[in-house]
């Protein structure tokens, strides 16, 4: 080397060029200092195993351990029969028939409807440009001098001595033709492009807004098939604070409807309680009692364990305390309305009664103190209804999602800051020199921000959940709306520095050759095009389109699991480091408790629950994968064809793993209604426009239009045609797709009664009223009150529950929560089931295996799985 590139320095042996900011070797002694405390902490821990080193509550923590892995195969999507006899649980097939099988909420078969309908405009894409004009001449007669000077080498059969002359008077090879004789071709190419992404976008158009309307009709017709919660409700609105005895409340309705002339039956009602400053109190105080709940019915059913009763004597002693905090809420008043009442009746077809008289009438229907009550229809299902915001204001959720976007802005806006300087200082200086960056740095760099990144996703679910919605639709849109605009921002980020590894080579061509929307005089810039495409092409095939989907599961759920699996058994069970490194291990493992003793079984099933199904991130790739295919069409390529058949092959692929994922990995989470795959339709508008885009920019490009026109007009007329074209997109979604859909006819509903709906879903709106099931526990049930009004309850009208997502198996009687917890509870297509295989065949080759006189403690604990998972042996090794 004679003279490096800007970033890099010649070596003192003038050899090599070294690059300036990792010259004095700081990246290196960092990455293998982390190494050596790697590799130290491994041997250290072998040689703690090697002396035997041993938690002195091994066999509890392992116990507990058990227990809360086969918690997380519980809380998994399965379908759960209160009354059956033989199968209260049974595990969905993979293959299930969403339009059939109302499993998670329409929103839940809306998506997989959404991945179809990404198949057919890929496939409808693939056949546009299957018939379209050829560019592979084009691409190929973009060549640069030095290609064309290469390709008259190779075929050029002379003396190694002569090849300078060639390189000089390449005579042999003179073209026939002139380039200004390929200025014609170029402008029918690009006049043929412009039509046929112009047809294109009519058709994917005229499919999208088919789509729309039968996303709707759809959902009409999935309504009137199934029954849920939410046919059975209607929302009042209007009450003082002291509405909150839900007898007078109950009595006052079946008044007030009998005085409108209907004669219709009242379940219940569900008062929406304020208890503003006391959310995270209730919420611990429900686990509590879910937690001690379930250790009572695991000693009901002979599953219990030492450990596990000492920690259900310490819940119940709790619930005490919290018993009298509740009572104490309701005596001093300190609980009180939050307006809001969930109006219940015992026939799905009186709530449609109720709300045609309501809209008819021209008087108030109901009358509360003289005060007129507003009724509207409930579209969420109680599980999906954030009981603990039901006291905030529209105001005050404005402001709350402010402020969260604003933190989130922050972080983003400094996660991008620290990109660009590490782009400027590190990728840059290597792709100006030809080159891609590498070695200790690049790995410090990934470790740093994966934990800043997981530090952003935390603050949008936590802004997502903290805004004081009162449904969860609306935070499942927040979540979509941020994710999906941080996810393509960086996809563009990562295009624009593709777009500069290819520009940076060729700057001659870029600087003062013709611009993109200049009128085809030359192919020389149709090179750096295809190579832009090219890169554009590598970065989806197999990157974004299949391998992505694919790290969800390895990073997302299978890592999670096996870090946290061996951290809890380093600590717990086989305390292989010293307390310090014990105790650093530790900050590791989520939910631990402060003693490096016992591993409490609430604390475990916190930390191995299988992460919730989310369906926005899912979406967002759904447009975020068209957006990237159909930008790479601005662009001259032979992949434009490819591309869109690789999208239509990657949405079989995503249907079939989404419904892995959603059915074997992920745990329970509902969408009960369609807002968020309406909000999903306004979005598709984006990479729809993006069509119309490359087709106009065509248009430009062949001459028929603006030519003549200054850049910034061309440009700034692509740029208001697409948001022109997304304008006219949401006019039609909010046409073919209203927010209040009218009601069908009542006969079409399929009849149904609230205690059969109740059975079928489990939950209901007393069960899922967090403040109502601590009412009905501490108040009522402690104080026997004579309550003529429907329980909190489970399978037992009289038997308090809380429903919580995952923890169907508590609302199970006793009998039947037995064969739930002795049943077939793993499936062989949950990756979990492997690793437990392997762990049982580990310890069945250990050496020092469980004695076989801790059997008869350890057979109550796992039931017949104990000699499998324990490798119980006897002193004689047989």
């Amino acid at each position: 080397c004679k003279r490096c590139h800007h970033g890099f320095y010649l070596s003192k042996d003038g050899k090599s060029c070294i690059f300036s900011i990792t010259s004095t070797g700081w990246a290196s002694a960092v990455f293998y200092t982390l190494l050596g405390i790697i590799i130290l902490l491994i041997l250290t821990a072998v040689a703690y195993c090697c002396r035997g080193s041993r938690s002195p509550n091994d066999k509890e923590n392992r116990a507990n351990l058990y227990m809360a892995l086969k918690h997380r195969h519980l809380s998994k999507v399965q379908n759960w029969d209160l009354q059956s006899n033989k199968k209260p649980r049974v595990w969905y097939p993979l293959m299930v028939d969403l339009a059939k099988n109302n499993i998670l909420g329409v929103g839940f078969a809306l998506f997989y409807r959404s991945v179809f309908f990404v198949l057919l405009v890929s496939i409808i894409a693939a056949v546009f440009l299957w018939n379209s004009q050829d560019s592979s001449h084009l691409v190929q007669s973009a060549q640069g001098t030095a290609d064309r000077l290469f390709d008259v080498l190779t075929m050029t059969e002379v003396p190694k001595s002569t090849l300078p002359a060639v390189l000089l008077s390449p005579l042999e090879m003179c073209p026939k033709s002139s380039p200004l004789d390929k200025e014609e071709p170029l402008k029918q190419y690009a006049y043929g492009r412009a039509w046929t992404l112009a047809m294109l976008y009519g058709a994917v158009f005229l499919t999208s807004a088919w789509f729309v309307r039968a996303q709707k009709n759809w959902t009409q017709k999935f309504d009137r098939k199934n029954n849920t919660m939410c046919d059975f409700a209607l929302l009042l609105t209007g009450f003082p604070a002291d509405a909150t005895n839900e007898v007078e409340m109950k009595k006052w309705a079946q008044e007030e409807l009998k005085r409108s002339g209907l004669e219709v039956q009242v379940e219940g009602v569900s008062i929406g309680y304020s208890y503003r400053g006391k959310a995270d109190e209730v919420d611990e105080m429900t686990a509590t009692y879910c937690g001690h709940l379930e250790l009572t019915m695991r000693k009901d059913a002979n599953l219990s364990n030492p450990d596990a009763e000492e920690e259900r004597i310490r819940m119940g002693k709790q619930m005490e305390k919290d018993g009298e905090k509740v009572r104490s809420w309701f005596d001093k008043n300190e609980v009180t309305c939050a307006g809001q009442i969930f109006l219940c009746f015992q026939l799905n077809t009186d709530k449609d009664k109720v709300m045609e008289k309501y809209e008819s009438s021209t008087s108030s229907l109901f009358s509360y103190k003289g005060k007129e009550i507003e009724v509207d229809v409930v579209r969420s299902e109680p599980s999906d209804v954030f009981w603990q915001n039901l006291h905030t204001t529209e105001e005050e959720i404005r402001s709350n999602e402010r402020k969260s976007l604003a933190e989130v802005a922050m972080w983003f806006i400094g996660i991008n800051l620290l990109v660009l300087v590490w782009n400027m200082t590190v990728v840059m200086p290597y792709l100006s020199a030809g080159s891609n960056a590498g070695g200790p740095i690049t790995i410090i760099q990934g470790i740093i921000m994966t934990i800043i990144n997981g530090q952003l996703g935390g603050k949008v679910y936590g802004g997502a959940y903290g805004a004081g919605y009162h449904r969860k639709d609306r935070a499942d849109v927040w979540l979509f709306l941020v994710n999906f605009f941080i996810t393509f921002c960086n996809t563009i980020f990562n295009l624009a520095l593709m777009c500069y590894s290819v520009l940076v080579m060729q700057k001659e061509n870029f600087f003062h050759g013709p611009g993109y929307l200049d009128v085809f005089t030359s192919a020389t810039p149709l090179g750096q095009e295809s190579e832009v495409a090219d890169k554009v092409y590598l970065l989806l095939v197999p990157g974004q389109l299949f391998t992505g989907p694919v790290n969800s599961l390895l990073t997302g759920a299978v890592l999670n699991y096996l870090l946290h699996n061996l951290w809890a058994k380093m600590i717990y069970i086989w305390k292989c480091l010293p307390e310090p490194g014990l105790k650093f291990i530790k900050l590791l493992l989520p939910n631990s408790p402060e003693s490096l003793e016992k591993y409490g079984i609430s604390n475990a099933e916190k930390a191995f629950r299988a992460p919730q199904i989310g369906l926005p991130w899912d979406y967002s790739a759904l447009i975020l994968n068209p957006f990237l295919v159909f930008i790479s069409m601005f662009m001259i390529s032979e992949n434009c064809f490819k591309l869109c058949a690789f999208l239509a092959l990657a949405c079989i692929f995503n249907y079939v793993w989404s419904k892995y994922m959603h059915l074997r990995v992920q745990s329970v989470n509902f969408y009960s209604t369609d807002k968020l795959d309406r909000v999903v339709l306004l979005a598709w508008g984006g990479p729809l426009s993006v069509l119309g885009c490359c087709a106009f920019a065509w248009l430009i490009r062949s001459g028929h239009v603006l030519n003549g026109s200054p850049l910034v007009i061309r440009w700034a007329s692509v740029f208001l045609l697409y948001v022109f074209a997304c304008l006219v997109w949401v006019v039609v979604v909010l046409m073919l797709h209203p927010n209040k859909p009218k009601k069908d006819n009542i006969e079409s509903d399929t009849p149904c009664t609230f205690h059969e709906c109740k059975d079928n879903w489990i939950f209901s709106w007393f069960n899922c009223n967090p403040m109502y099931a601590l009412k009905c526990l501490y108040v009522i049930k402690y104080r026997e009150t004579v309550w003529d009004h429907p329980w909190a309850s489970g399978s037992e009208p009289t038997d308090v529950r809380f429903y919580s997502p995952g923890r169907e198996y508590l609302h199970l009687s006793v009998k039947n929560f037995k064969k739930a917890m002795d049943g077939d509870y793993s499936d062989a297509l949950e990756f979990e089931t492997w690793f437990e295989q392997f762990s049982s065949i580990f310890y069945k080759w250990k050496k020092d295996g469980v004695d076989i006189s801790d059997i008869s403690e350890l057979k109550p604990i796992l039931g017949s799985s104990s000699e499998q998972l324990l490798s119980v042996r006897s002193p004689g090794g047989s």
